[in-house]
């Protein structure tokens, strides 16, 4: 539009087999940086009118930059249900992610946001609010789009639980659409393209 030119579009890629399915367990997941622009009180919110569910919520931040005061905002009327897990390592967020219920994904504005494809892989449903990247990667068929609203992300997570393995196929296929080796591919295709 800016530069008058036609531009490919190039997803970000996720390496979907190392992800794996197991059995939903009893928690939701939250995986992201602790900043203000994720929107972690809007799950925090959620889970509030939800004390028969869990959320645990996995993401670090930087030491003493400006995301602490938004932590210790969030830490001061944290409900049972919610644990912030703080950074996992790499094996141990596939697993969270496998045995999981489902992602939940509130950031503002997202760029792309890679989480909801690591859910994906794992066979997961993503509630995701209407906004930035999830619009690319979420469709009705492997979660729900809503808006930043704790009433709405408890009734789509709601709406999930009704049949919560019949989004596992849908997840799956819509992961492998992003899948390390399409993004390989299409870039050879592109720089291809540019050199002829």
């Amino acid at each position: 539009q800016h530069y008058g030119r036609t531009a490919e579009i190039l997803y970000p890629a996720v390496d979907v087999s190392r992800y794996v399915h197991r059995e939903a367990g009893d928690y939701w997941l939250s995986v992201n940086r602790l900043y203000p622009e994720k929107r972690i009180e809007l799950q925090v919110d959620a889970f509030r009118m939800m004390p028969e569910e869990r959320l645990i919520v996995v993401g670090g931040h930087a030491a003493a930059d400006h995301s602490s005061p938004y932590i210790r905002w969030l830490k001061r009327d944290l409900p049972e249900n919610v644990t912030l897990a703080g950074e996992v390592p790499f094996d141990e967020l596939v697993d969270l992610y496998s045995r999981s219920k489902g992602l939940i994904c509130t950031s503002f504005n997202e760029p792309f946001g890679i989480t909801p494809l690591e859910a994906m892989a794992s066979g997961k449903a993503v509630v995701a609010v209407k906004s930035g990247g999830f619009l690319e990667t979420v469709t009705e068929e492997t979660g729900r789009l809503v808006n930043p609203d704790p009433v709405e992300i408890v009734m789509a997570l709601r709406e999930i639980m009704n049949d919560i393995d019949a989004y596992r196929k849908p997840c799956l296929e819509r992961a492998r659409l992003f899948d390390i080796s399409i993004f390989q591919k299409r870039i050879r295709e592109i720089v291809q393209f540019q050199n002829d």
